[in-house]
């Protein structure tokens, strides 16, 4: 069984040094206030800092070194297998036949010990988020490792075997002026959402104040102090786009999307970087992203539900990434069909044939939220005002009607708030089965689209209030394989005919 490269090796020591610098000095910075301030520069301070720092460096470094003593791979004729832990010893074997995805992932300081991570996953419920194969090598090795497992999976042997790269056309191509947009876009959400909540503050302090200095026209001149505030918002709407910007680069940094015979290969990231494999039948669900601003300038961007390809965070128990659903980071509405039907013709959606007919059923459980606020802020203002008629409270002239302004500018920014989503979400739903495959329309101020094979169609879910079922809407749960959590989507507020038609896909 071949090692680990030692590189490896090289690579968790420099990591552990840092991390436990890290965690020892914010550790000592707590116990500071216990601590004479001429004692913090002391020999005894640091000398004992230093020791407490080498005891559990060397703790962690034998560990390390064992690691990597005790674990390896194996590449045998039908399958591939690995062996890692220290104090738990785990031996895991998967079929070539099994695998459903494939990562290899290689941030920055790998790449200066020449080592990447190659993780092997076959999408069973067993392993949760984790991948059943890790394998760390030297970063050729790591290359040459995956084409060997390529051609095994595909059982065509390939006397030199070239990089995907050098067989297939790119197919698609996030340049910088996509970036830039993608960044506008993201930042511009960010300002809305803060100038949403500075109009809503804004509005309830001058009715407050209003009130207050009873109807007295120089209330207004206090609203100059929301100047400052303004002009807050603005420069971290600035600082948003520029980190934003930078992230965008480094983040999708040469971003590529290959497709071939086996499969599909995306591979991104400057920092880190992510090449992510699996083959056409692995995927499950084609999902086509607008939040509100990229409704308004056409843009979307389109992910994937991938079986073996998991979500989390980035660790040597993973086999992907937050990003890993990323199929087409950012395009023009109008072009995905086009790129759908170079990359995935089957997937392509349909328009909605069924949509929501009232807008009634979407507002009838969310009015709750308004009215509760008003009935408590109702009761609580009934209390006050009867403790101040007995004296065992003394409040201000004016307060109550500052009181119930506030809590009633609140309801009825609830009340609006909940309106346009409703509206949202009347407007976004839908529903389309054919040609195989069921396209769901979902969403409020983020509108979803859910294609999903009918083959992948594992279950259907169909619910209703006494309320919503005078109204005639159901609303359906699309249940489809994938080792994901988000295996379901729903679709709200149709009619009842539309269970048969479901029924019919379920049962091909």
């Amino acid at each position: 069984m071949k090692k680990f490269a030692k590189g490896y090796l090289f690579y968790r020591l420099v990591c552990d040094f840092f991390v436990i610098l890290f965690f020892l000095f914010f550790l000592a910075v707590s116990f500071m206030e216990n601590v004479r301030e001429s004692a913090i520069f002391d020999g005894n301070f640091l000398k004992n800092f230093i020791i407490v720092f080498l005891i559990v460096y060397l703790v962690k470094a034998v560990f390390d070194i064992l690691y990597i003593k005790l674990s390896g791979y194996e590449v045998g004729e039908k399958e591939i297998k690995c062996r890692r832990g220290v104090l738990y010893r785990k031996l895991s074997v998967l079929e070539y036949s099994k695998i459903h995805a494939i990562n290899k992932k290689q941030n920055i300081l790998q790449r200066l010990f020449n080592i990447a991570v190659l993780t092997i996953d076959s999408g069973s419920a067993n392993t949760g988020y984790s991948a059943e194969i890790f394998i760390v090598d030297k970063s050729d090795a790591v290359d040459n490792l995956l084409e060997v497992v390529k051609e095994k999976q595909s059982g065509v042997h390939r006397e030199t075997p070239k990089p995907i790269d050098k067989i297939c056309n790119n197919l698609y191509e996030f340049n910088s002026r996509l970036k830039v947009i993608y960044s506008a876009l993201t930042t511009f959400l960010a300002c809305l959402v803060m100038l949403f909540i500075f109009a809503g503050a804004l509005i309830l302090f001058s009715v407050a104040k209003y009130i207050y200095n009873n109807v007295n026209a120089s209330a207004l001149g206090s609203l100059k102090i929301f100047v400052p505030i303004l002009l807050i918002i603005l420069a971290i709407t600035l600082i948003i786009f520029v980190f934003g910007l930078i992230g965008a680069h480094l983040r999708y940094f040469k971003f590529k999307l290959y497709k071939n015979e086996n499969g599909i290969t995306i591979s991104y990231g400057l920092l880190s970087r992510n090449t992510d494999t699996f083959s056409l039948k692995r995927i499950k669900s084609v999902i086509i992203k607008q939040n509100l601003i990229q409704r308004l300038f056409g843009f979307c961007s389109v992910n994937l539900e991938v079986v073996g390809l998991t979500y989390g965070k980035d660790s040597e128990q993973n086999s992907g990434n937050n990003a890993s659903g990323v199929l087409i980071p950012l395009c023009k509405l109008k072009d995905v069909n086009q790129k759908l039907q170079q990359i995935l013709p089957d997937y392509l959606p349909s328009a909605p044939a069924i949509k929501p007919k009232k807008l009634a059923p979407f507002l009838i459980l969310k009015t709750i939220l308004p009215i509760t606020v008003l009935v408590i802020s109702t009761v609580v203002g009934g209390v006050l005002l009867t403790l101040q008629k007995l004296g065992a409270i003394n409040l201000t002239n004016g307060f109550f009607g500052i009181y119930f302004a506030l809590c009633f500018g609140v309801a009825l920014l609830l009340t609006l708030l909940i309106f346009i989503v409703s509206l949202l979400e009347k407007q976004n739903g839908g529903l389309a089965v054919d040609n195989g495959k069921i396209t769901v329309y979902s969403g409020g101020f983020t509108k979803k689209c859910h294609v999903i094979l009918s083959d992948n169609f594992i279950a259907l879910d169909k619910f209703t209030t006494p309320l919503h079922k005078k109204l005639g809407a159901y609303s359906y749960l699309i249940h489809f394989y994938t080792n994901t959590l988000s295996n379901v989507v729903t679709v709200k507020y149709l009619n009842g005919d539309t269970e048969s038609m479901l029924y019919n896909q379920l049962n091909k």
